[in-house]
């Protein structure tokens, strides 16, 4: 694993103390989500099947949830094998300043807008 500091963020100390919040953090994130996972499902148990605009609310939370779920796992995974922190489309270096907010990201900053806009960093922001 490899921590690229962001700008004004060079004073910062990488390696394992920041793996370790990080892994902290994805394993509170993991919990957070499986009970919510839970009581939703429990929630959905209990209300009236008539009231289908609440059920697909509840299921769309549902996906979201487990979806979350899924990313932070993965996150995990790639802690496990030694790949976290590094973009899984080009393979540069994620920002710890990146993975601190989102410590389930598996891409970095560029390649995420790209995933999200189709344009390339320097084309995302409007002239």
């Amino acid at each position: 694993m490899r921590f690229i500091p962001a700008p004004g963020d060079a004073a910062r100390p990488a390696g394992e103390q920041n793996m370790d919040y990080l892994r902290t953090a994805l394993l509170e994130q993991r919990q957070f989500r499986i009970e919510q996972l839970r009581e939703l499902d429990a929630a959905s148990s209990t209300e009236h099947p008539a009231d289908a605009t609440l059920e697909e609310v509840s299921a769309a939370l549902r996906t979201a949830a487990r979806t979350a779920l899924a990313e932070v796992d993965a996150a995990l995974g790639r802690m496990d094998i030694g790949e976290y922190g590094i973009c899984q489309d080009c393979g540069a270096d994620i920002a710890l300043a990146r993975l601190e907010i989102v410590p389930m990201a598996a891409l970095c900053m560029p390649c995420q807008r790209l995933s999200e806009t189709g344009l390339p960093e320097a084309d995302a922001a409007p002239a």
